[in-house]
């Protein structure tokens, strides 16, 4: 799949349906619960702001003489109104988000996006898991957490989140001549170790192993600026690594590396999940990887 940047998508594109569906004016603004609270502050945050001068002792005195007696209690109301707001807004989040969900799954239809119900819904590359009684959704990668849990009250709010999860993803691409080179190297360097003629290499070795490549590789192009490659999430190794299965039939026989599978015991053991840039395929379980010398192979 090739994502749109994010600054392509206008605003007016992340309407959702939810908002429509069920009379939501506006999103969610913290700032309708507390601006009881700030007023009640206000007093006592003019006198933070005293600074020491000439006149500081009559300033900050005229200031807390003009602070009410009962603060404290004021104080006590304006948390318990927000406390009571958060309640709320809570309830209506969790009573609301079938409707949430429905509405930005049928939006990401329109939109052309691959959708599929599995463990949770395939939407293009991304799987989206939901706690409905929390209102949260979280995004994964080959069943790996992009980014973390977060709370949504629309459609609107739920179309941002996926937006900002793709954008994560694509920020780790390596880009393919790089991952075709580094993918080899980093291989090759685990075969040597096992002293064996076409050794199989643990697709979980390769992790550590690829990032020390990427740095590598930065040192031979770009010696003399910041290195890069140094971050590489689980969920953006695997996601590389399916963008390099993508592309195998490009890369030189002689420097390809295929993948294979394992044992039942293996696959427990050192199994890593693959196959999810396409949301109407399913995964599949790899655990290793092999050194190519045919055409064709992937």
């Amino acid at each position: 799949m090739d994502a749109q940047p994010v600054g392509l998508w206008p605003e007016s594109d992340v309407s959702g349906r939810n908002d429509m569906a069920t009379g939501e004016s506006k999103e969610f603004d913290p700032r309708d619960l507390t601006a009881q609270l700030v007023e009640v502050l206000r007093p006592l945050m003019s006198a933070t702001a005293v600074r020491r001068g000439p006149r500081s002792l009559e300033e900050l005195d005229g200031i807390i003489k003009s602070v009410p007696a009962g603060i404290a209690a004021n104080i006590d109301a304006a948390r318990n109104a927000i406390e009571l707001g958060l309640a709320k807004e809570k309830e209506r989040r969790a009573a609301s988000f079938g409707g949430t969900l429905a509405s930005f799954i049928a939006a990401s239809r329109d939109r052309g996006r691959t959708v599929r119900e599995a463990e949770g819904w395939r939407v293009d590359e991304l799987e989206l898991r939901t706690r409905p009684g929390e209102a949260c959704v979280g995004f994964f990668y080959n069943r790996l957490q992009v980014g973390i849990w977060q709370g949504v009250g629309s459609a609107l709010e739920l179309e941002r989140a996926y937006r900002s999860a793709v954008e994560k993803l694509g920020q780790h691409d390596i880009p393919q001549d790089v991952l075709a080179e580094t993918v080899w190297e980093a291989h090759s360097y685990l075969a040597a170790r096992s002293h064996k003629s076409n050794a199989l290499v643990q697709i979980r070795d390769l992790h550590r192993e690829l990032r020390a490549a990427l740095v590598r590789y930065e040192l031979r192009t770009k010696p003399d600026r910041p290195i890069k490659g140094l971050e590489l999430p689980g969920w953006a190794f695997l996601h590389n690594l399916d963008r390099y299965r993508e592309s195998g039939a490009s890369i030189p026989a002689g420097k390809r590396v295929t993948f294979q599978t394992g044992s039942q015991a293996d696959t427990q053991r050192i199994g890593v999940t693959l196959n999810g840039l396409r949301a109407d395929e399913e995964y599949r379980t790899y655990c290793y990887l092999q050194a190519s010398a045919r055409d064709g192979d992937r």
